[in-house]
């Protein structure tokens, strides 16, 4: 099974930036500024896409559901979200490729939720008291942690995420959880609930250069 394309597209930017007189909010210079802006992003992310995507599938034994993921490079947006996938362009580039990994490892998790039962999994390892986006972000913390480390081998990357989601209590807790415990226990801990009942992940092979 092949790894699927991060497919980029864009999201109705003229039509948040034309006034109803039918003039733009922004110059020209500015729209094409921005369309730079987003293919930079683009560019930076294929650059690491195979070694990415590889490593949280085999890291976590999962595989996608889809052959083509669509992601939406949005200006106009805050972050990231899951659900579709959204990135702002706004974001530095090696900060953009980090928010697109966050997004897909939500993405892996609920293609996989229904076949691992993924809800009852969380429950079983945290505690009951947490709201369910801790838990969630516990495993995506975990696997994030170690493409930062293991793959892009970049640590500071680590330092940056915990700052920025200080504000966010759910994501605070669970980025203390994976510091104290360690991310590499906690996904081992997770894949022996589903390993025990036969889920392998078949490894990807290298790809031809």
């Amino acid at each position: 099974m092949k790894l699927p394309q991060i497919r980029f597209e864009g999201k109705d930017l003229l039509g948040k930036l034309i006034l109803p007189s039918g003039k733009l909010r922004i110059s020209k210079d500015r729209v094409r500024q921005i369309d730079k802006k987003i293919l930079r992003c683009c560019k930076a992310w294929k650059r690491y896409e195979y070694r990415i995507l590889k490593g949280i599938c085999e890291i976590l034994d999962l595989k996608f559901d889809h052959s083509v993921i669509d992601v939406i490079v949005d200006p106009c947006w805050p972050e990231g979200e899951s659900s579709p996938i959204i990135v702002s362009s706004k974001l530095p580039a090696d900060q953009f490729i980090d928010v697109l990994t966050h997004e897909l490892l939500h993405a892996l998790f609920h293609n996989n939720r229904k076949k691992l039962n993924t809800d009852k999994i969380w429950d079983v390892m945290f505690p009951t008291a947490w709201p369910r986006l801790t838990k969630i972000h516990v495993l995506v913390h975990a696997a994030h942690q170690y493409i930062m480390i293991d793959v892009l081998k970049d640590s500071r990357r680590i330092t940056r995420e915990i700052k920025t989601m200080r504000n966010h209590p759910d994501y605070r807790t669970s980025w203390e959880y994976v510091q104290k415990e360690g991310y590499l226990k906690i996904i081992a801990r997770f894949k022996k609930f589903y390993r025990l009942k036969g889920y392998r992940f078949s490894r990807y092979p290298n790809p031809r250069l």
